[in-house]
């Protein structure tokens, strides 16, 4: 590879990374272990195939599972490529890759160009209506409902698919909410983040799209690929069968996600589907001490139906791993608590120690350990100023804006309006059910609507009226 295209700063490539870096276009597979630098040799693939001209900018899609990764995918790029020529590549997540594909043919994929998208909680609580309006109000039952319905979705399941899979008295229920739960969907020109890959993979089943989106994109790059979906397996297959130019980078051993429906069968069986693959395995780790290294192999091999590979490292040996048990979450909290402020009393910084934890809830007794123990710590990961219902309340004013059909929207922002409850927004979303849809509209016209009277009747009105106003100036 051109030097031009990499920073001076970076140490070279090691033999195995070179060889993933600078293998011919066609598919590859880089199975990467841990700290391994696979982040770096996809960034240095995308900037290879675009310095040997066999691929321009343009025409690279690099694909990972968060923003943030997208981010530092797109600043390494700038850095190897130059920003300029980095902006013309398409970097982020699938989702994002989805939503950009529905939202340009969204007449096509069912829904018009002003769709909403529901988070997890906003999809949970479309999920609970459906089955309540099922006669079944337990929350756990609607938990479960939610989970089957995204496993389903992963699986490019359907309703009518789900309720063939078993004939149980539950089964069946939960398909029925499940064919309501699509229906307000629609009803409310919405789709939940499992559509955006559902209705991509459908969009790409009609011959000319599909021929567009691969003369688009020459290069399909996926980071993580141990995380992908079937859908999302499905989507990233049938985007890369005409060129056949696909990179993949992943670890068998880190697939931590089968609770979220990702299926490690995809990298296992990469050859299945590209019989004339080549596959790299990069098996020195940059960055843990030599025990870490030894240790996560050697349990690594208890994992069935893997690649073999053979982590090493040339680092030193470092200090001993240290295993610690306790009776229950509180002893276990208070023992970290003690282990950070010893380290502390050593001179260790705050900002080098890390405390992990599998579960939101165990963060309240760690917590409580911590500050019993006046150790100075932040909480990463915690809910976000996105999550707060300040921000949700505009957002849900501001979607009224976009799509005025929107049943959750108009759900949480009308109640904030004083004398106008649940039973009220009710009779708004019926009466505009009736007509066209149009919630906003339905509100404008809120002393037709029976039920409606007095000051009730003047509020809804009033926002309506608000609302029209707002969104005929955009």
């Amino acid at each position: 590879m051109a030097n031009a295209t990499r920073s001076s700063a970076l140490p070279p490539l090691d033999e195995c990374q070179r060889e993933a870096v600078t293998s011919p276009p066609g598919p590859l597979l880089v199975v990467a272990g841990a700290g391994s630098g696979k982040t770096r040799v996809l960034t240095e693939r995308a900037a290879w195939l675009c310095e040997q001209d066999l691929v321009g900018a343009e025409a690279v899609l690099v694909i990972t599972f968060t923003n943030r990764a997208a981010a530092e995918l797109r600043r390494r790029l700038g850095a190897l490529v130059g920003h300029g020529r980095a902006r013309q590549m398409t970097v982020g997540t699938i989702h994002a890759a989805c939503h950009g594909m529905v939202r340009r043919h969204a007449r096509r994929a069912g829904r018009t160009p002003r769709f909403s998208i529901y988070d997890p909680s906003e999809a949970r609580r479309l999920v609970t209506q459906a089955l309540s309006d099922e006669g079944v109000s337990d929350r756990r039952e609607a938990k479960a409902l939610a989970l089957q319905i995204g496993k389903a979705k992963a699986r490019l399941v359907g309703p009518e698919a789900y309720a063939a899979l078993l004939s149980t008295e539950r089964t069946q229920r939960f398909a029925r909410a499940f064919v309501r739960y699509e229906r307000y969907l629609a009803a409310s020109d919405a789709l939940d983040l499992d559509d955006l890959v559902v209705r991509a993979v459908a969009l790409l089943s009609e011959p000319d799209l599909l021929d567009g989106y691969q003369d688009r994109f020459r290069a399909v790059l996926v980071d993580e690929f141990q995380d992908v979906n079937r859908a999302q397996y499905e989507w990233i297959r049938r985007l890369a069968a005409g060129h056949r130019n696909l990179t993949a980078t992943g670890d068998d051993d880190q697939a931590i996600y089968r609770f979220r429906s990702a299926d490690v069968r995809n990298l296992l069986d990469f050859e299945r589907d590209f019989p004339d693959a080549r596959v790299v395995a990069l098996e020195r780790n940059y960055r843990s001490s030599g025990r870490i290294v030894r240790c996560a192999a050697q349990l690594a091999e208890h994992n069935e139906r893997r690649r073999r590979k053979r982590m090493w490292t040339p680092a030193p040996d470092g200090v001993p791993i240290a295993v610690v048990t306790a009776p229950d979450e509180r002893s276990e909290a208070r023992a970290t608590a003690a282990w950070c402020r010893e380290r502390l009393g050593q001179g260790v910084a705050a900002q080098a120690i890390a405390v992990l934890f599998r579960t939101r809830a165990q963060g309240t007794a760690l917590e409580d350990a911590l500050l019993e123990a006046a150790v100075p710590y932040r909480l990463v990961g915690s809910r976000g100023l996105w999550e707060t219902a300040a921000v949700r309340d505009l957002i849900a004013h501001l979607t009224l804006l976009v799509n005025p059909r929107d049943r959750l929207a108009l759900a949480r922002a009308l109640p904030l309006r004083k004398g106008v409850g649940a039973k009220a927004v009710e009779r708004v979303i019926v009466h505009g059910s009736e007509r066209n849809g149009d919630l906003v509209e339905a509100c404008a016209r809120a002393h037709t609507i029976v039920g409606l009277r007095g000051r009730q009747a003047d509020a809804v009105h009033e926002f309506g009226r608000n609302v029209r106003t707002l969104a005929e100036q955009l």
